[in-house]
């Protein structure tokens, strides 16, 4: 979900305050979280390759690794998707 979010902001970097807020799911999810729950969430996508650090406070979705992720049919009929296949 978070990726997903951030993949919604591409090809624009997200303050990592910011994050948190990117979605009413996210707002509820982090709603009670401290900044470290954010911060060790970012982390993992950032192993993974999902999400690549700008500068030391800006996250940005990692489209390239997350269009894998993607099913075919919804390749063809989401906008989110056609976002992630912009070269």
């Amino acid at each position: 979900m978070l990726a997903a979010a951030l993949a919604e902001k591409w090809p624009d970097a997200v303050e990592r305050g910011d994050v948190r807020y990117l979605t009413p799911q996210l707002a509820k999810m982090y709603g009670d979280a401290t900044a470290k729950t954010v911060t060790r969430d970012l982390g993992v996508l950032a192993e993974r390759k999902l999400v690549t650090r700008e500068g030391r406070t800006r996250i940005k979705a990692n489209v390239d690794a997350l269009r894998a992720f993607l099913p075919l049919q919804l390749q063809a009929h989401d906008a989110w998707a056609r976002t992630l296949s912009v070269p």
